[in-house]
């Protein structure tokens, strides 16, 4: 919304994430498949057309974001995406963890940080943890941004660690917020 609405003074981000990039690229980064991409989108269509025959809309778990069970394989994200999203610390009821099938190409199609660029001259802070997996969709977000921008790094930090502990991010949130608006 930042990049296009002129009247969002500033745009902070704490442990951003990247949908649309997690969608087209395997996770941490790397080279688009596009016959995995095409297919996703032939899947999709399908879909739509059997939507619109039945009038029955098909529910996918958004695993592994939100993983059913834990497994030592997960990258230490998904681990963490489980202790937040399906325990008590921030599961909700209204919150299933599914989305429509169809929707996998609106989300492959998607880049949140693209055109970054559009939110200069406004200000930009940038907030990760130091040890999370998802650093590279801030690190690509700081990249694509404009001056005045700001990185901010909160050593030995994780993704989810800056969800609900805001001793690192908080200070710097209110007073960046305070001088940008």
């Amino acid at each position: 919304a930042a990049q296009t609405d002129k009247r969002i003074k500033a745009l902070a981000t704490v442990s951003a994430f990247d949908v649309g990039q997690y969608h087209r690229e395997p996770f941490g980064g790397g080279e688009v498949n596009l016959t995995a991409l095409n297919d996703l989108f032939a899947t999709a269509s399908e879909r739509r057309t059997h939507e619109t025959a039945t009038g029955s809309v098909e529910l996918v778990f958004s695993a592994p974001m939100t993983p059913e069970e834990l497994s030592p394989d997960l990258p230490l994200m998904f681990r963490e995406a489980y202790d937040y999203y399906r325990t008590s610390r921030g599961m909700h009821p209204r919150a299933p963890n599914v989305y429509i099938a169809r929707s996998q190409e609106l989300m492959a199609t998607y880049d949140s940080f693209d055109n970054m660029r559009l939110v200069s001259p406004r200000p930009v802070l940038i907030m990760y943890g130091s040890r999370a997996d998802s650093g590279y969709f801030s690190r690509r977000a700081y990249a694509n941004a404009l001056e005045p921008k700001e990185e901010f790094v909160v050593p030995n930090a994780t993704h989810f660690d800056l969800y609900d502990n805001t001793t690192a991010t908080l200070p710097r949130l209110v007073t960046f917020l305070n001088e940008s608006i």
